[in-house]
């Protein structure tokens, strides 16, 4: 799903990640500020509305599976 490669930036501090992955998508997690869980955005870019919807669907996916696999990797 990634490259791997880590890179320092210099930006104000902030409680979120984002992740920048191959051919474009980014995934960007915060914690909510009213309540205990943590929101994910995702950002895509396709040619067409379909070609996004369908890259958006692959990259929930790929994302998802990676979590459940650290989920049960921890138990």
């Amino acid at each position: 799903m990634g490259t791997n490669r880590e890179e320092v930036i210099d930006l104000p501090k902030t409680n979120v990640m984002k992740y920048f992955l191959e051919d474009g998508p980014w995934v960007c997690l915060r914690p909510s500020g009213t309540e205990p869980k943590i929101k994910v955005y995702f950002g895509i870019h396709g040619e067409t509305m379909e070609e996004a919807e369908l890259k958006l669907k692959q990259v929930m996916n790929a994302f998802m599976e990676n979590i459940n696999e650290m989920i049960n990797s921890a138990k």
